[in-house]
């Protein structure tokens, strides 16, 4: 075992993964963005540490895993809020911990957001392997700090805000009035078929004669709202493709497309456009 070695995954839960902040100016060379999601959440959890703003996390998605840590260290989660419980005693997201030898983490299912980020004193090491799975060791970054600009911390719990705001796409027009509208009224639900590389969008538009041609493959990147020929709306997450043969009808910042992400699959949200 690496001295470094922080922490045992005794169960990943579900998609447990250690995140940097994503490589951006490569996708010409056909290397996905990556990084974490809610990169909100992720940096505030960093800072409540002192760590450098760009240190590696762990992102877990819905149902949170179950750690031992085989060394003290500090720790803080951000984001999701999954019923954590430290040697079984319930914990708080935003709050530091100082951690012992010993000392296991568990979680269950979200109960509000859906995604937690973990940090640790110093960060992570990176690049580990991707998923993790049960018996995987997590070791520790060097306390090499950097002076590095770090955004305001979030205070308190992550609130739910359904309100997704979008930013009309190249394409917005092939939609059609009628379709535009149906984007800046209806609700919206999620898919249960997701991933780090696009989620999908129960409710389908109808399709107009412009979106049923023939469409050449674009540059594509995170945050981008694609709609498919049977009519369904697909957001690009972190891990999406450098590009894509769907049209692209609207776009996500940063951080809409963090706000999109941890709502439910449960709750509707609804679109609405900046600049009306």
């Amino acid at each position: 075992m690496d001295k470094d070695t922080v922490i045992k995954v005794m169960s990943p839960g579900n998609y447990l993964s250690v995140q940097d902040f994503g490589q951006s100016g490569n996708r010409f060379y056909g290397h996905i963005q990556g990084g974490v999601i809610d990169i909100f959440s992720a940096r505030t959890a960093n800072q409540l540490l002192d760590n450098p703003a760009d240190a590696c996390v762990l992102e877990s998605f819905t149902l949170g895993p179950k750690l031992l840590f085989e060394q003290a260290t500090k720790m803080c989660i951000t984001g999701a809020d999954m019923s954590w419980k430290l040697n079984d005693n319930p914990i708080s997201n935003y709050k530091k911990y100082e951690i012992n030898k010993g000392d296991v983490l568990s979680a269950g299912i979200c109960k509000t957001g859906q995604i937690a980020y973990i940090s640790i004193a110093d960060g992570i090491r990176f690049p580990q392997t991707g998923v993790l799975k049960k018996g995987d060791l997590i070791i520790k970054a060097s306390s090499n700090r950097k002076n590095i600009q770090e955004p305001e911390v979030r205070q308190g719990l992550l609130k739910l805000d359904t309100r997704i705001e979008i930013i009309k796409g190249p394409e917005w027009s092939l939609l059609g009035e009628e379709n535009q509208k149906r984007i800046l009224r209806k609700p919206f639900t999620k898919s249960a078929l997701f991933s780090r590389m696009a989620y999908r969008i129960k409710e389908q538009l109808p399709l107009t004669k412009q979106l049923k041609t023939i469409f050449q493959s674009v540059p594509v990147f995170p945050g981008i709202i694609q709609i498919t020929k049977d009519g369904e709306l697909i957001v690009l997450s972190k891990d999406c493709q450098v590009t894509g043969g769907y049209p692209r009808v609207a776009y996500l910042d940063q951080q809409n497309l963090a706000k999109f992400a941890q709502v439910p699959m449960t709750e509707a949200f609804t679109f609405h456009h900046r600049y009306l």
